[in-house]
């Protein structure tokens, strides 16, 4: 049998040379999940941002029966009106710090917090006149400061269209970055071939640098809709695996309707992956994303997503065009608000994907995906998140290059990331952030080219503004 087997790969090796059997896994999941890359970090500048509002009014909690006892201590109810807008009842430490302020017109201190509350409440011209008549007086040092970054916040949402700018630069650890299988063998024409050289190094480090810029623009009309545009740019420069040197282009246009509860978000985007400096897939996809805020906690989304995959065959890849073809997405999921600290979600999505040229169904599959996340703001500016996905894949056909079995897939992803400014630092770093991620990948898979687990360690610093 063994005689056969290698009689047969001698006449058919020039075929193989023409046409090298399928990679381990590492160019699909490549393929597959590059693009997101930019929709994590963009996740985590929102969860920055939550948090960094939220800081400002952190402070011991006051209970409303201490306010009944001595409702004369002014500081008790300026830190029982931080209390609220903590615990989100910013409406309600605004009718406080009101309160405070027709006793004694005098406590700046006040006065800015009550902006900062008028400010949550979108009430910007009021918020604006508060600041405007503590910014003629001679404040101390850091009340000045303060006042001039909730001032600068306000000028920012007055403005008709709005610039927001993000570059980081970090680096990257993958115990399995070329996702060798576990098992250290391949299957080829039905037979199990190990892998040259036993023990391959497959850990891997890498230099990441990204950017991305955000324009919104308020089209002026009652509603509040809006359109907005971005650019991305992600790269990874790998220390061993050069041909998985990865660099990531995206841009996006479209517009964020409102309808009182309901929010509708017409999108369309268009991705460019480059392996090793080769171009290897484009990505051009529209969306259709649907919100609707069923209460003033719990919220349903609804998405749409259909992306048409053009695959380029590069040096590291010969085959890479066999994927070319389109793939949809329907994606339903539920929020929930905790608390004003921490928000959860979860969701369900349905993908499907063809390709072009049907004899090479074997890349076409049909995806069942559960994934959950929580964000969570731990103080002083600090966050986390933490999230969860399984995937079910099966798919059309068998790869008559591997062998009888179609292939089925089941993956896990759990991603942990921790967030914090670095303003301790010195205050000329007050807009720097430092994440520091954890993501463990298992794939299992009937065929065992394609069953591997990875372990990735993420650490970045990124650097935001905006105008």
């Amino acid at each position: 049998m063994n005689f056969l087997f290698l009689l047969s790969l001698i006449f058919q090796a020039p075929a193989f040379a023409a046409a090298p059997p399928q990679p381990t896994g590492a160019e699909e999941v490549i393929g597959r999940q590059a693009p997101s890359t930019l929709q994590e970090k963009e996740r985590e500048r929102k969860a920055a941002q939550a948090a960094a509002e939220r800081k400002a009014v952190e402070g011991d909690r006051v209970a409303f029966a201490q306010v009944l006892a001595d409702p004369d201590n002014i500081d008790l109810n300026y830190r029982y009106a931080r209390t609220q807008i903590a615990a989100g009842d910013v409406k309600g430490a605004a009718a406080t710090l009101e309160r405070i302020l027709m006793v004694d017109p005098s406590l700046h201190r006040v006065r800015l917090l009550y902006a900062l509350a008028l400010y949550r409440l979108d009430n910007l011209n009021e918020a604006k006149r508060e600041l405007d008549a503590l910014s003629a007086l001679s404040l101390p040092p850091k009340l000045a400061a303060e006042l001039s970054d909730l001032s600068n916040l306000i000028t920012k949402r007055l403005r008709s269209t709005h610039v927001d700018v993000m570059i980081g630069a970090g680096f990257d650890y993958d115990s399995n970055r070329s996702a060798t299988p576990g098992s250290e063998q391949l299957l080829f024409a039905d037979n199990f071939i190990a892998l040259t050289p036993v023990n391959p190094v497959t850990e891997d480090t890498a230099m990441i640098g990204l950017g991305t810029v955000r324009v919104t623009h308020d089209a002026g009309t009652q509603n509040g809709h809006e359109v907005f545009g971005g650019f991305g740019w992600y790269r990874a420069e790998q220390t061993v695996h050069d041909n998985l040197d990865l660099q990531v282009f995206s841009i996006d246009h479209g517009w964020i309707l409102k309808f009182g509860r309901n929010t509708l978000t017409p999108k369309v985007n268009w991705d460019h992956v480059y392996l090793s400096e080769e171009k290897f897939l484009e990505r051009p996809a529209i969306s259709l994303r649907y919100d609707r805020r069923l209460s003033d906690r719990l919220g349903l989304d609804f998405e749409m997503k259909l992306a048409d995959d053009i695959y380029f065959r590069t040096s590291g890849v010969p085959r890479a065009e066999e994927r070319s073809g389109r793939q949809w997405d329907f994606a339903l999921g539920l929020g929930y608000v905790l608390s004003p600290a921490a928000r959860v979600h979860g969701g369900y999505t349905l993908t499907g994907k063809n390709v072009e040229d049907k004899s090479f169904e074997y890349n076409a599959f049909d995806r069942h995906s559960v994934n959950t996340s929580l964000s969570y703001l731990l103080g002083k500016g600090m966050f986390l998140l933490v999230s969860g996905i399984m995937d079910i894949d099966r798919y059309d056909a068998r790869d008559p290059m591997i062998g009888v079995k179609v292939r089925d897939d089941l993956t896990y992803r759990a991603r942990l990331t921790f967030g914090t400014p670095l303003g301790f630092i010195h205050k000329h770093f007050k807009d720097f952030t430092f994440t520091q991620s954890y993501e463990y990948y298992r794939a299992e898979s009937n065929i065992t080219n394609y069953a591997y687990d990875n372990n990735k360690l993420s650490s970045l610093v990124t650097y935001k503004w905006g105008w």
